[in-house]
């Protein structure tokens, strides 16, 4: 159990953009923790806000095509 927990620290703490921290993720329903919402690259309001995909870019980045 302990291989996994260190595993699962690792990989949380890596630089993975959640949904719910994604400028393009829009939350629609739902708590916080186990919000759904709509993404448009995936054309769907099923995204969990614990997803995370390619496309994400981190609200608040700034970016000089926005």
């Amino acid at each position: 159990a302990t291989y996994y927990q260190k595993l699962i620290e690792k990989f949380l703490s890596s630089n993975v953009i959640r949904c719910k921290d994604c400028k393009h993720y829009t939350a629609e329903c739902g708590t916080e923790q186990f919000a759904l919402g709509h993404c448009p690259f995936l054309q769907s309001h099923l995204v969990m806000s614990e997803g995370f995909c390619a496309w994400a870019e981190r609200r608040g980045d700034s970016d000089a095509a926005d």
